[in-house]
């Protein structure tokens, strides 16, 4: 769902919060706009969610009139405090609970800020590493740092022309003196060692912490990176429970805590896992082989987490547990016994809920990482807008709460919390016929209506501020264009531009990309096709209605040299004041938006390099990437050669080669990438290279070998051929879905990989399409004997059988590669997902088992269509390709385990139900992997031309291999030109907060 354009102005703000507020979307995950969406890792999303909700703690805790009688359960002046509900656990902590947020902050930071830090040591890349810390440390600050100075900066000029009292300090006599309290401010606020609240914004001293945390958490991290995983993890432990349990250290505790969880996780995901012990591994394999003991610890574990935050604060000359049992009768008192000694003997009452809330925060997140209802409310669309808000509903909700949320408790006769109401501008306000109904005090303490109206009045305003203040500090810089600038502008521009607390992205107005559109058309001149041109939708038109794109114009290319000039063109435009963004298409058979296309950029479309030529010694055939399979099969055909290439035959040379290529003659010879020669490929230099296994150029030759596009345009492939007249026995058979057709057809599938791929001329594939009308239900099975012989083939014989009496349908029968019969259902709308498996009966079983179960979950969606399918991928099909041509760069060879690749496709018609849709995918990928890691049944391989948007099929091949592949596109691509200006696929690099793009 895209947010309103208008978000920069009061209107759009409002405009953006009723949107997000609709009940589709509060129900719906997913980013909130399309491009997000595909880009965002879902892996700490519930933690932006999580943030998110404490900051909206921090702000109710900031306005509640009785919160601090509420945290305490007494009240003398009123009796009933004790019995009211916002005194019990966990309810208590809708009110109360901004304490606990501040230490959930804290141990999110220690989660997310050295993410990225924890995975380079894991994976090895030291250099990286030490690289990566150095920008971390000088980001950090700037990050935290900067907005906080700057909304005190806003706050104090407010607060000195209205005369309001911000805190409990008055304005200064004028505003220079103001400004020069502020200066004071700022350079306290950078002393490292000087935990400062500013005079303007109180809740500044958390931001101190967090940079002091995060500066600690980083050097913890160098004094021990070139330790084993075993030890680091160990250590951390040990430095957290000291800190906790020897000191009052609770808050830096939390960092380090969160730091370990992070490492934990990753571990979980990465290669690593099963080859670290730890001292509780062994409890932890335990719980893993048993789900719902598993799950009733992870919820005993959060519950034990809420009751630790809902802690009470006792008065300091009533702090003993005898004062808890009177006051806070609901409240678990045991608690305390295990609180030590020190966390009482300063600040009695108070210091001893920072051990409580420590372990609160940690203990919440980790019930919640582990519990996947818990998890999922925490991605939901509208607990996502908290999060992308926290930081600016954290940093601007003391505008509103020193005014209006002030006025309003005056006009309720609440007062204030400090009880500093008199001699304020507006402690005058005439109650006059108001008072009656906003003074109303019925319904237990903390709920009376006239308060739950002061916190809605109040919070229909923080959000469009908070709206505003995401704009300022945390959305990318302007780019100002010198050309169009005007000198109006500049004041406000260098507000924005250093007030952006984000990294600055790739920048590319219409300008540019118009700029370039006109350079291409000048040296190109028949060659370009604008909107207003009639055969335009002809090229921007695709097989799914969610990939088609409006570029600004589109380039038909008729050879590399053609492409040269265009990549040097963009180059030529493409600096720190813009790019011009461009996609490729050759076939354009991926369904994601951005893949094949784009909004606001240039096309370059492959369709004219259409080269086909045979070899004058038969041994290869050259193809040009702007072909289709259809078009070389069709070539062939009469020849007596054969290549591997698409099964689908619609589908592009160029897009099938670069990520791998799963063919019907995959069981031969492996995958097409093995096949392939020689590339030629145009640099980001704008260099023609032919890119063969031997030569100068060997380390491309293998990452172009599943590695996409991220090392230039590729514009011919030389593809090894061999004697074959074309002629096939296959096509699909159909079959009713029910209970025992599907289990006949899993026992068989099983029995065929039980062969382990030694028959290399049987091809196979299980396609199940799942639709809400059961009679439309049925399953596709795929089978293929490439010499053309019904006999010989014991693997498919099963599957020929079921055919005779069983099917409903039936095109198996003799044809060709080019005939070869197709069954793609009409569709509007598709989205691709992958996982590999290990080829065991019982594995398929239970991942079509979990796949039913997604799809029952979802079939409300009107026309969905749940197409699953299972491709072989022994290791004998593997090693043939291996042969062929000395390796790829996929992955594969770290395993001897047969594999099978799973494929889902849900196709669907309406764009209303994309969120949902995306859920599904996320929801069948988080419960199919969650059984394969548990079981040890899986492998991390994802089949790239397969991949869903937001999956990472390239850091799927193994963290060597994805280093080989950084460093050679850092050979040829120094710049990471086709990192930043080529969006669409999968990239290899990712982008720095400084605008750097590093592996």
């Amino acid at each position: 769902m895209d947010t309103h354009n208008g978000a920069r102005n009061l209107r759009g703000s409002l405009y953006n919060v009723f949107t997000w507020a609709r009940p589709r979307n509060v129900l719906s995950t997913g980013s909130d706009d399309q491009q997000t969406k595909l880009r965002r890792s879902s892996d700490t999303a519930w933690l932006d969610g999580l943030r998110g909700v404490a900051a909206l703690l921090v702000v109710i805790q900031h306005i509640h009139p009785a919160v601090w009688w509420l945290a305490m359960c007494d009240d003398v002046s009123d009796e009933s405090t004790a019995i009211s509900p916002g005194t019990w656990p966990v309810l208590r902590l809708l009110f109360t609970g901004g304490s606990l947020a501040v230490e959930l902050f804290f141990v999110i930071s220690g989660f997310v800020v050295p993410r990225r830090l924890i995975s380079l040591i894991q994976e090895g890349r030291q250099d990286d590493f030490v690289e990566a810390l150095n920008s971390a440390v000088i980001r950090r600050p700037c990050r935290l740092l900067i907005p906080a100075m700057l909304s005190t900066l806003l706050l104090l000029t407010f607060f000195h022309m209205t005369g309001i009292d911000p805190n409990w300090n008055g304005p200064a006599s004028d505003i220079f003196s103001e400004l020069w309290l502020w200066i004071l401010d700022c350079l306290q606020m950078m002393d490292f060692y000087n935990v400062y609240a500013s005079r303007y914004l109180l809740i500044t001293w958390t931001i101190v912490v967090e940079w002091r945390g995060s500066m600690a958490v980083f050097v913890w991290l160098f004094a021990i990176h070139q330790l084993r995983t075993h030890w680091r993890v160990l250590l951390t432990l040990g430095l957290v429970l000291y800190l906790v349990m020897c000191t009052i250290s609770t808050q830096y505790a939390a960092f380090f805590a969160g730091m370990l969880t992070c490492e934990l996780d990753l571990i979980c995901t990465s290669s690593e896992k099963g080859q670290v012990r730890l001292p509780w591994s062994r409890i932890s394999d335990y719980l893993a082989q048993r789900r719902f003991l598993r799950g009733l610890v992870m919820h005993l574990v959060l519950a034990l987490g809420l009751i630790f935050a809902s802690t009470p604060m006792l008065k300091p000359d009533l702090a003993t547990t005898e004062h808890a049992i009177q006051v806070c009768a609901n409240w678990p008192s045991f608690l305390y016994n295990i609180v030590p000694g020190q966390y009482w003997a300063k600040w009695p009452g108070i210091q001893y809920r920072d051990f409580c809330y420590f372990w609160g925060a940690w203990l919440t997140i980790l019930g919640i990482k582990e519990i996947r209802w818990a998890k999922a409310i925490f991605e939901t669309r509208i607990v996502q807008y908290l999060g992308k808000h926290s930081f600016a509903l954290y940093l601007t909700h003391t505008l509103v709460t020193s005014t209006l949320t002030r006025v309003l408790l005056i006009l309720t006769n609440h007062g204030f919390m400090q009880g500093d109401d008199a001699g304020w501008p507006f402690s005058a306000v005439p109650l006059g016929a108001w008072s009656k109904y906003l003074s109303l005090d019925m319904g237990p303490k903390g709920y009376e209506p006239a308060v739950l109206f002061v916190l809605a009045a109040s919070l229909a305003v923080i959000f469009p501020l908070a709206e505003i203040g995401t704009r300022i500090f945390d959305q990318p810089s302007p780019v100002f264009d010198s050309d169009t600038m005007l000198l109006s502008q500049l004041p406000i521009g260098l507000f924005v531009a250093a007030t952006s607390a984000s990294s600055i992205v790739p920048h590319h107005s219409l300008n540019n990309i118009q700029q370039c559109c006109q350079k291409l058309t000048k040296a190109f001149p028949n060659q370009v096709l604008s909107p207003n041109v009639s055969t335009y939708t002809q090229y921007t038109d695709r097989w799914t209605e969610n990939a088609r794109l409006e570029p600004t114009c589109i380039f038909l290319p008729r050879n590399a040299t053609d492409i040269a000039t265009a990549v040097k063109i963009f180059r030529d435009r493409s600096n720190k004041r813009g790019i011009c963004p461009f996609a490729i298409k050759s076939g354009g058979h991926m369904p994601h938006a951005g893949a094949n296309s784009i909004d606001n950029g240039i096309v370059i479309d492959l369709t004219s390099i259409n080269e086909i030529t045979i070899a004058e010694d038969r041994s290869y055939v050259t193809l040009g990437s702007g072909n289709t399979w259809s078009k070389v099969y069709d070539e062939l055909a009469g020849t007596n050669l054969a290549v591997p290439g698409g099964r689908c035959a619609g589908t592009g040379v160029g897009g099938i080669a670069l990520g791998g290529g799963y063919s019907w003659l995959t069981p031969k010879v492996g995958w097409v990438a093995d096949n392939v020669l020689n590339y030629e490929l145009v640099t980001a230099s704008g260099e023609i290279l032919n890119v063969k296994r031997t030569g100068s150029h060997t380390d491309l030759f293998q990452a172009l070998k599943g590695g996409g596009n991220n090392f230039g345009v590729v514009t011919r492939f030389d593809v090894r051929s061999f004697e074959h007249d074309q002629k096939v026995l296959g096509g699909f058979i159909v079959l009713p879905i029910n209970a025992r057709t599907t289990d006949e057809v899993l026992r068989n599938f099983d029995g065929f990989m039980e062969d382990g791929g030694r028959d290399e001329n049987a091809a196979l594939a299980l396609e199940f399409v799942m639709q809400k009308n059961s009679s439309k239900s049925q399953i596709l099975t795929w089978i293929t004997a490439t010499d053309g012989k019904e006999d010989g083939h014991p693997g498919l014989k099963p599957f020929v059988d079921m055919q005779r009496n069983q099917s409903i349908a039936s095109t198996f029968g003799p044809t060709t590669f080019a005939e070869y019969p197709g069954a793609v259902p009409p569709v509007s709308r598709v989205l691709f997902a992958t996982v590999t498996v290990k080829a065991a009966g019982k594995v398929m079983k239970e991942v079509h088992r979990i796949t039913n179960q997604v799809y029952e979950k979802f079939s409300h969606i009107p026309d969905l269509i749940w197409d699953v399918q299972y491709e072989p991928l022994p290791k004998a099909y593997r090693d043939r390709g291996y042969a062929r041509s000395g390796g790829n760069i996929m992955g594969l060879n770290y395993t001897d385990d047969d594999l099978v690749i799973v494929f889902l496709m849900p196709l669907w018609q309406s764009a209303v139900y994309d969120d949902e849709v995306y859920r599904a995918v996320q929801t069948w990928l988080d419960w199919v992997y969650e059984y394969i890691n548990v079981n040890d049944v899986g492998y991390p391989f994802q089949y790239l031309n397969y991949a869903a948007p937001f999956q990472n099929p390239l850091a799927s091949y193994g963290a060597s291999n994805i280093q080989v592949m950084r460093d050679v596109a850092k050979k040829y691509d120094p710049d990471g030109f086709f990192q930043r200006a080529l969006p669409g696929g999968f990239k290899l690099w990712e982008r720095s907060e400084d605008d750097e793009w590093r592996g």
